[in-house]
């Protein structure tokens, strides 16, 4: 890994298997197990998640100061991309010969969600926990269009398995007549959230404050993101390089109308429509749906395939049950996307551990 040799300021995204500190602490692997770990996927990149490490054990909670408190104002979406982060955790350390002994915390315990002791396998890694483990710096989120190719039925049911495997359950249509209707319920929803001002206005501030951590000036980072004027939250294929910062601070800008009709012409012509669901909807539910999600998501990068979520519907309580039915989906509805084949895209930033671990030496 790049960096100064301390293992708190490398960059995650250059995590590199063969570096295992095979004889390093417990901790040391713990350390190492984590530049994985904050590669998930997360609500706006917000990267909600802080891990306390000592004595073999990493404690996950909710970093509640990166929570979105007009978009997610229940943490669902936080608690999900936690899951995804504790996902990425796990199978990695399986991917080593490790056992990890996971504790789900509950909601008393919040705002820490998990708790994490490493143990030694009996056995050898699994294929597929390698597999998965080295799609973790594959995983892109695409916000184009895809490629026309249709989705194989033998690949989707693989990701109907890797949901089933974490308790969750993937549903998913690529009829073209559902998904234009799925296509209409999210413009819906897009169109509500981009008519009030205080979400708006959180879109814009969530940016302001992400060039402040990155310590960019305006310049810089008007300079990075592209041209600003006419963007919305949805872009034509072929600008993937615009980062997630940019096709949010359009969407502040962008006319509810504009911004919706852009998304609801790019679902409807997007191979796959999929949910991932749950049979109850508690914060613990949330984390489980992060897992499945993240297991489902890697297996799909490991199949050649992008995801790009479509978060609005489940963010409206009114709009959950109505898209649970247009898919066919039992249970509570938890995250919406969309899938197919696209081109590698850049990716996203990610803060150093220095900034999301911090070091204990008393036991759990």
């Amino acid at each position: 890994m790049t960096g100064d040799g301390n293992p708190m300021h490398t960059d995650p995204r250059q995590v590199v298997a063969s570096d295992w500190p095979a004889d390093g602490t417990a901790d040391d692997k713990l350390l190492f197990l984590l530049n994985y770990a904050v590669l998930a996927p997360s609500i706006l990149n917000a990267q909600p998640w802080h891990f306390a490490v000592g004595d073999g054990v990493v404690e996950l909670s909710e970093d509640r100061g990166r929570r979105l408190k007009v978009v997610d104002p229940e943490g669902r979406e936080a608690a999900i991309s936690c899951g995804a982060a504790l996902f990425n955790l796990c199978v990695a350390a399986r991917s080593f010969g490790l056992a990890p002994d996971v504790e789900l915390l509950g909601e008393a315990a919040a705002p820490a969600v998990a708790r994490v002791r490493l143990g030694q396998q009996s056995k050898p890694a699994s294929l597929e926990d390698r597999q998965l483990r080295d799609a973790i710096p594959e995983r892109r989120t695409s916000r184009g269009g895809f490629e026309e190719r249709k989705v194989p039925r033998e690949v989707l049911g693989r990701l109907e398995h890797a949901a089933a495997a974490e308790g969750a359950r993937f549903a998913w249509t690529d009829a073209v007549g559902r998904r234009k209707e799925i296509a209409a319920l999210v413009a819906e929803a897009e169109r509500a959230h981009l008519s009030n001002p205080d979400y708006r206005n959180e879109l814009r501030d969530w940016l302001l404050d992400r060039r402040r951590e990155r310590h960019e000036s305006l310049r810089e980072a008007y300079y990075r993101m592209g041209t600003l004027a006419g963007r919305t939250a949805i872009h034509p294929r072929g600008s993937d390089e615009v980062t997630m910062e940019a096709a949010s601070l359009g969407r502040a800008f962008a006319s509810e109308e504009s911004a919706a009709a852009r998304l609801q012409a790019l679902v409807a012509a997007s191979p796959v429509v999929a949910l991932v669901s749950t049979d109850h909807d508690t914060p613990t539910d949330w984390l489980r749906a992060g897992v499945a999600l993240e297991r489902v998501l890697l297996t799909a990068t490991a199949e050649g395939l992008s995801a790009s979520f479509l978060n609005a519907p489940t963010e409206l309580r009114r709009l959950r049950n109505r898209l649970s039915s247009l898919l066919g989906a039992e249970g509570h509805p938890q995250v919406l996307m969309r899938l197919g084949y696209h081109p590698p895209v850049s990716a996203t930033p990610r803060r150093p551990l220095a900034e999301v671990v911090s070091l204990r030496t008393s036991s759990v």
